[in-house]
């Protein structure tokens, strides 16, 4: 009954300790960034987009001019030592930002905004090709005579958009920085998109057309008891057995070897009432055990919620939540006749053992064998039907679960087969 309180004690603990930790990232060359649409803020941190701004502040920038020597020499030396850094974990990533990057930008644009030549346009095909191809080499023309002065080696040229992160993937601090820089970039993407449309005077939804809407239709108690489902049978029943099998040995391997079976044996009481006897107690046992235990999980759930609200995790709070009332009473309602069914086993596996040490050898035989029927309804493509109903201690798993969902038809048209 102490396990679950000492299971949430842990795990508050642990979340104390738990909280996301800023990474440091070294851009290089963030003057060659497009001044129309900054990255960085004048103070040389990451500018908060929309939707990033706890994100942003997660991420500490250490900016590096671009060096005054663009020598093919000096970019592989300035990658090879972005590369040292971050193996030597001064950096958690490295960013580098090519000269031309931005004409590359403005080439991109180009491309995207020029008309398009089709035999079917209103202006001739001819002039619109020759329209493009004069733009497409005084762009070319830009950029070549920038690559004139500032040759770039292969192992950075290779960067079709003027952009290289470096990271060391084995590191989690380094993923890490990874992933936030990307979901940094990708919404800069996005903002840049959005603006070179609306230069041009197209709709920016014309690179999203369609715009899905969501809607749950569910209730959150029923959200909550879905994952309750699931969870709960599978520990009550898991108790109920444990619960049921020690008591079993101590009446059967236990009075053998204290001597007290012959006696009972001896006295005027009937065999199918000695039987009897044993059976109900193991049961009183069984359904006890289970009961303390879903009552200690249900408290422990109650207060890691309130915790967890607390402090702000209102998700985790809101999927989890208290356990619903109904679920327990059909919990109860399934306990019954699973801990007479589990009872019935520990005794009768008790009875073949001549001590309460051999008795403990047939624990985990009987726990191989009901385990797995009652993980099973735990899998999520299956569903209470004919054929799950059908298969012992599942079925009343499966049919207990739809009365906790709410499914009470479903429940109710495979209930005489299960029963």
């Amino acid at each position: 009954m102490l396990l679950y309180p000492l299971l949430g004690m842990l795990m508050m603990q642990i979340a104390q300790f738990h909280r996301e930790y800023t990474v440091s990232i070294r851009v290089v060359g963030a003057e060659n960034w497009p001044a129309q649409s900054p990255l960085l803020d004048a103070h040389q941190q990451l500018i908060p987009l929309r939707g990033l701004e706890k994100l942003t502040r997660l991420v500490e920038i250490e900016s590096v001019p671009w060096p005054s020597d663009d020598s093919p020499e000096a970019r592989a030396k300035l990658e090879q030592a972005s590369r040292a850094a971050v193996m030597a974990d001064v950096v958690d990533a490295v960013l580098l930002i090519e000269p031309e990057f931005d004409s590359l930008l403005q080439l991109r644009a180009a491309h995207a905004t020029t008309p398009d030549p089709r035999p079917d346009s209103r202006q001739d095909a001819g002039q619109v090709t020759e329209h493009v191809v004069e733009q497409d080499s005084r762009l070319a023309a830009e950029i070549s005579a920038d690559k004139t002065t500032k040759p770039a080696p292969e192992s950075l040229s290779d960067t079709e958009d003027g952009l290289e992160l470096i990271a060391n993937l084995a590191r989690d601090n380094s993923k890490i920085a990874q992933a936030r820089l990307s979901t940094v970039l990708d919404q800069w993407r996005a903002n840049w998109v959005v603006s070179q449309l609306s230069a041009v005077g197209m709709n920016p939804r014309l690179v999203e057309p369609i715009m899905l809407t969501e809607t749950d239709t569910s209730v959150s108690s029923v959200r909550r008891a879905m994952l309750w489902s699931k969870i709960l049978p599978f520990v009550m029943l898991v108790w109920a057995l444990t619960g049921a099998f020690y008591p079993a040995i101590d009446l059967c391997a236990g009075e053998k070897e204290r001597g007290t079976l012959e006696t009972l044996l001896s006295s005027p009481a009937r065999r199918r009432e000695i039987v009897w006897g044993k059976l109900l107690t193991i049961s009183v046992f069984s359904i006890g055990s289970a009961l303390l235990n879903l009552m200690s999980m249900h408290l422990t759930a109650g207060i890691i919620v309130n915790q967890l609200a607390s402090q702000g995790s209102t998700e985790i709070a809101s999927v989890l939540g208290p356990m619903p009332i109904h679920a327990f009473g059909w919990l109860v309602l399934l306990l019954i006749p699973m801990a007479a069914f589990f009872s019935a086993l520990a005794l009768a596996v008790a009875a073949l053992a001549r001590s309460t040490k051999e008795g403990q050898y047939y624990l985990m035989p009987l726990l191989m064998v009901t385990l797995p029927l009652v993980a099973l309804p735990m899998l999520p493509s299956l569903q209470l039907n004919l054929g799950t109903s059908l298969v012992p201690v599942s079925g009343a798993v499966f049919l207990v679960r739809s009365l906790i969902e709410g499914r009470y038809t479903e429940a109710l048209v495979h209930l005489p087969v299960v029963v």
